[in-house]
């Protein structure tokens, strides 16, 4: 049964200082838990305002993109943001973009690195000793809506900490394709300073970009970002797996492919394996 920490010494520590935020005035915390968005969705049924961040040390069904598991490793930070955000349903794909970027941003704040964004919802960090950038964070939106109206989004964001996850997990090897930011930093690195800057970085970002202020802008800074531009990627083709190379995003989120053949694709996140 899942039992949350109400008497948590940091979770009070961190409510002080997150107590008038628009992002963080709630914190809920779980020693173990399925998942936190799981956690976040309840709250998101039950009329919860948006701001509500829900915090896990374990999660035992941590998932990421196309229902892949998401191994949490020791250490790591796992959380679920509830928003309610103005938004048409069709511009739900905003909130990732704003989000990876503020994920971004925090990290820079607490680790002398430059986090980019592996299309459509990894942050990576570059490595000499690897052939391609490693996963150090993921994000995961989910939302309810209907035709008109964007009801809710819960974004689930975790970030490898301590230690990255090793071993073959969805016939991927974790060792050759995570690393975390004590390890590609080469310091320890307290989570609540990563959870701090991570709350207020995407309180920035949401307000700022949601607000349909200059999304040209927002758009600029996402591709600024991407690290699979211009890399080989596999993708999910009708006659089964096909290859090549990323060389654009559409202004809708969507990844422009020039296959092996030739010819010109966009992609949706579920068609790729980048």
């Amino acid at each position: 049964m899942d039992q949350p920490l109400a008497d948590d010494l940091s979770v009070v520590a961190l409510s002080q200082i997150c107590g008038g935020a628009a992002i963080g005035h709630t914190l809920l915390r779980y020693r173990q838990i399925s998942s936190t968005s799981d956690i976040a969705r309840r709250c998101a049924r039950r009329g919860d305002p948006a701001g509500v961040v829900v915090l896990a040390d374990e999660q035992t069904a941590g998932r990421g993109r196309r229902g892949r598991q998401w191994v949490m490793p020791s250490g790591a930070l796992a959380c679920s943001v509830l928003l309610r955000p103005t938004l048409a349903p069709s511009d739900a794909y905003l909130i990732t973009i704003a989000a990876g970027l503020a994920v971004c941003e925090a990290l820079e704040t607490v680790v002398p690195l430059r986090p980019r964004l592996a299309w459509p919802n990894d942050v990576v960090l570059d490595d000499a000793s690897r052939a391609a950038p490693a996963k150090v964070a993921g994000l995961l939106g989910e939302s309810a809506s209907d035709q008109r109206t964007l009801h809710w989004v819960v974004l689930g964001i975790g970030i490898n900490v301590a230690a990255a996850p090793a071993g073959l997990v969805d016939g991927c090897d974790l060792t050759q394709r995570a690393t975390s930011l004590a390890q590609a930093s080469g310091s320890a690195i307290a989570r609540p300073a990563v959870l701090l800057a991570v709350l207020a970085a995407l309180e920035r970002r949401l307000a700022a970009d949601l607000a349909g202020r200059d999304r040209a802008a927002l758009l600029a800074a996402w591709r600024a970002r991407l690290s699979t531009l211009g890399r080989r990627v596999e993708l999910r083709c009708r006659t089964g797996p096909c290859r090549g190379t990323a060389i654009a995003v559409t202004e809708q989120g969507g990844l422009v492919v020039r296959r092996d053949d030739g010819t010109l694709t966009d992609v949706s996140a579920g068609e790729v394996d980048a």
